[in-house]
């Protein structure tokens, strides 16, 4: 069961059937999950990063899908419990069944490969200090049993050497806090080798999506900016390591959908509380029946609450989603600031020098907060446009220079020469380009098949047989991913030099159209190699305005 998106063909660059649809299990607790379950449907791949109390149970309520699943265990699942207890029994339950229990597994679907993992905590992933992180595991991990996986000897003397190294209860003491010590170094140590696990797979290269699952989610904190964008976290040193090779990340305990890009990775997490799914008059009644007395007034019966939709991801879009919201809160915020500083920019040639160097400082104060709004964008532009070296790093940062006369108390010697209309011009500029990068990468691969589809149609036109190499999935997410348009050609040697001389001068780059063309000579098209496009089907990729664009 594959559905296709009838707005979108984009997947016919990169495989010859649509990407599957991926939903989320939905819910903030384990009876909201088990509800969310009566409304899965709308996908071909389900994803329950952990949730449903006893794993056996909810195996068997899985199955009965019919669908692929796959299920990472959670907190639920291991309370009162051991962790590896646990899996080992959810796994011998879906043994023969579309469940797949993910502890470190790889799994490939339909062209689509999941590692999933419980991924659990450390104080680097999760962004915080050890005695903070240590405070918050001590809560978390209250209820999860730790015995067993002590007595393994492999774990034993680790687990010991990192509650000394933290100064910490013994493991061992049989005491409350050497339980807190056991289960803090439980959770590290298995992150720790998650972590190690996932650099792993990432080092295998694989040609179509990437999907991670995870119970504990990735650290969500915004990144200190810095030089070269420098890492804060183990899953952001992780995604800087591979840089686009992971495409999704998936995760639950969260508290609220999250949906946002670290290093280029679209990391979702769904939650839906029962509020979620009411409509307006329902809410009223909810709220009306919450606040009546019983004095002498009828309660109202609220209607029964609707079922909880969990969301379902395409891959198709790429970053757009949590780059959108984003982008509309910065967006706004450079309007506004363009807004009051051209309000006042013809008062900056007023002729009273004391007006004019307040009304400069005016606008030095404002450009403050607009700098401010620019730096957050670049650091948008980077999930992107990641920076493969030190240089395009301080390209980006160069972007946010906006230097502009102090104004008073200072001197007047540079604010007299300095054209403030220019500056407008600047920021109306970098407020266009800041609102396109959600869809940039849309744009961009739709430029790309559109030249493409000319230079196909160029050489069919001169009775040329040609492919074009297909561009890399990560091109959804990336626009600078497909910056090259590699020509396969079945020609005679002697014409290569005289096409690329030709398409040379009819295709040439430039900032609309930003792409390298490389002719290469074939004898024959191989089935082995790269993903090769002919003319009808990169045209089928297009919508009817690209297709358009290309034949006329």
């Amino acid at each position: 069961m594959t559905l296709d998106n009838p707005a979108s063909s984009t997947w016919k660059l990169f495989r010859d059937r649509p990407f599957p649809r991926v939903q989320l299990l939905g819910g903030g607790n384990p009876a909201e999950r088990v509800r969310a379950l009566e409304c899965v449907g709308k996908c071909d791949v389900l994803v329950v990063p952990g949730g449903l109390s006893d794993i056996v149970e909810a195996v068997s309520a899985l199955s009965t899908l019919g669908m692929p699943v796959l299920y990472v265990a959670g907190l639920d699942e291991c309370r009162g419990r051991d962790w590896s207890q646990v899996v080992a029994s959810g796994k011998q339950a879906a043994s023969g069944t579309a469940v797949h229990i993910l502890d470190r597994d790889r799994v490939v679907l339909d062209g689509v490969r999941y590692l999933g993992c419980t991924f659990w905590s450390s104080p680097e992933c999760a962004g915080l200090s050890a005695r903070d992180w240590a405070r918050e595991v001590d809560l978390v991990l209250s209820e999860v049993d730790t015995a067993a996986w002590l007595s393994d000897s492999m774990n034993a003397p680790q687990a010991s050497a990192i509650a000394f190294a933290h100064q910490w209860e013994p493991v061992t003491a049989g005491s409350k806090a050497s339980a807190d010590s056991a289960r803090r170094a439980f959770a590290l140590i298995e992150n720790r080798r998650t972590i190690a696990w996932l650099a792993n797979e990432l080092r295998q290269r694989f040609e179509g999506p990437t999907v991670v699952v995870t119970h504990f989610a990735p650290e969500l904190r915004p990144r200190i900016a810095g030089a070269g964008g420098a890492t804060q976290s183990g899953v952001r040193a992780l995604l800087r390591q591979y840089p686009g090779a992971v495409d999704l990340w998936l995760h639950g305990q969260t508290n609220t959908t999250t949906d946002v890009a670290i290093e280029g990775t679209r990391v979702f997490g769904g939650f839906a509380e029962e509020n979620a799914a009411l409509g307006v008059s329902e809410l009223l009644d909810k709220a009306l029946s919450a606040a009546a007395t019983g004095k002498g007034r009828r309660k109202r019966v609220p209607s029964e609450p609707k079922q909880i939709m969990s969301r379902v991801i395409s891959f198709e879009d790429g970053l757009r989603a949590p780059l959108s919201s984003e982008v509309a809160f910065i967006v706004e915020e450079m309007r506004q600031t363009h807004k009051n500083v051209d309000a006042i920019v013809p008062h900056t040639m007023t002729r009273s020098s004391t007006l004019r160097m307040c009304v400069r400082r005016t606008i030095h104060d404002e450009m403050q907060a607009f700098t401010k709004a620019v730096s957050a964008a670049a650091e948008l532009e980077r999930q992107i446009y990641q920076p493969a070296n030190h240089l395009q790093s301080l390209l980006l940062t160069t972007r946010t220079d906006y230097a502009v006369p102090p104004g008073y108390p200072a001197k007047d010697s540079q604010g007299s020469s300095f054209d403030y209309y220019e500056l407008l011009n600047r920021m109306e500029a970098h407020i266009d380009s800041v609102r396109g990068l959600a869809g940039q990468a849309t744009l961009t691969l739709s430029k790309w098949a559109k030249r493409a589809g000319a230079i196909l149609r160029e050489l069919e036109a001169l009775g040329i047989d040609a492919r074009a190499v297909a561009p890399p999935v990560q091109s959804l997410r990336m626009p600078k991913v497909c910056e090259y348009l590699e020509i396969y050609a079945r020609c005679k040697e002697v014409e290569v030099d005289r096409l690329r001389e030709r398409l040379g001068k009819m295709f040439k780059r430039d900032e609309e159209w930003p792409f390298i063309t490389r002719l290469t000579r074939v004898a024959q098209f191989s089935k082995d190699g790269p993903r090769l496009l002919d003319l009808h089907t990169v045209l089928d990729s297009l919508d009817y305005a690209g297709r358009l664009a290309v034949t006329s």
